[in-house]
């Protein structure tokens, strides 16, 4: 069975360079543009957050001047799933492949609250829990693969 894009209820594609700048029009072009395509505004602001956080991602750990954002709500899944996609050095992909990977161990909840202890403890200035955030306050799924040098996060948010 193959998968037609354009048969997505609600699609936007962005690629842009990895400028701090852009996180907030990013942000609120799809805060406007869930508003719209939802009715649950909850749920846009949440996805919103969401890609939020994801972007903030990608720009931060970029290596190279190009960032990819997809979101498409699929025909009769009853969701909707942010692609978010980077060029990344292979040491920072497998930091973050790892940490995905323990974090899938505890319930979003636990792994959320254990992130916000452990960013209290931490010297360095970075909280890391954008991507446990996003599993609690937004409800999704994440999936993290790194191939030919390119990171891509994956998140899936039921809509009911």
């Amino acid at each position: 069975m193959s998968y037609d894009r354009h048969a997505a209820r609600a699609f936007v594609e962005l690629r842009f360079g990895p400028k701090w700048t852009y996180i907030s029009t990013v942000r609120t072009f799809i805060q406007n543009f869930l508003a719209i395509t939802l009715e649950d505004k909850i749920k846009a602001d949440k996805v919103s957050m969401a890609v939020s956080e994801l972007v903030e991602n990608a720009v931060k750990y970029s290596n190279q001047e190009d960032t990819f954002l997809r979101l498409e709500e699929p025909p009769d899944t009853n969701t909707i799933e942010v692609v978010v996609s980077n060029n990344a050095a292979e040491e920072q992909a497998q930091q973050l492949l790892g940490f995905v990977t323990e974090m899938d161990k505890l319930p979003p909840l636990e792994a959320y609250m254990q992130m916000m202890r452990l960013s209290a403890e931490r010297q360095d200035g970075k909280s890391q829990l954008g991507l446990a955030r996003i599993r609690y306050e937004a409800n999704a799924t994440l999936n993290v693969t790194y191939e030919n040098g390119l990171v891509t996060v994956r998140a899936n948010f039921k809509l009911a």
